[in-house]
């Protein structure tokens, strides 16, 4: 069996501590122009930008597949995916486009869910991921582990389109 990695407990370890105090989700009340990151303007919807491939995916088949270096690889259903824990946030979104929007409501698996589950082995440095549209991103390991990340499911109470489920960030 494998030493667990130290940065995954300790950051799990405080994803534990801040759901524990959250009975649902807070909703800041202020508006804050500090909350606007400098070069980022404010929408009240929720721009969806893909690459113009948009592929349709029934649910029965659905994937997510986590694999390389991990202990257990694991392929999810789409029911096997939604049957994990599943929490709530409140957060503000900021899209390197340059869009942000306040206070959206998500509902989701969180990443340390699914890393407790395959395990990734200590050298992992880089998480990359990829959609059915095509597209990828890497994500440095411990960004992905930071406790704001999740795996989304809905979004501000609206179920996403196969298309724009990804890992926020």
């Amino acid at each position: 069996m494998a030493t667990p990695n130290p940065s995954l407990v300790e950051r799990k370890e405080r994803w534990a501590r801040k759901m524990a105090t959250k009975e649902k989700p807070p909703v800041r009340l202020g508006r804050s122009t500090e909350r606007l990151p400098p070069g980022q303007h404010l929408t009240q919807g929720f721009p969806i930008l893909d690459l113009g491939i948009k592929p349709e995916i029934a649910l029965k088949d659905w994937r997510l597949e986590i694999g390389g270096l991990v202990e257990n690889p694991k392929t999810f259903t789409w029911e096997e995916f939604n049957a994990l824990p599943q929490f709530e946030d409140v957060s503000d979104f900021h899209c390197v486009t340059t869009w942000s929007k306040f206070d959206c409501r998500w509902r989701g698996v969180a990443f340390f869910t699914l890393a407790e589950i395959v395990k990734p082995k200590p050298k992992v440095r880089h998480v990359l991921f990829s959609s059915y549209d095509g597209y990828t991103t890497n994500v440095r390991i411990e960004d992905a582990l930071d406790d704001a990340r999740s795996w989304l499911r809905n979004s501000t109470a609206n179920r996403l389109r196969a298309t724009t489920a990804a890992p926020r960030a």
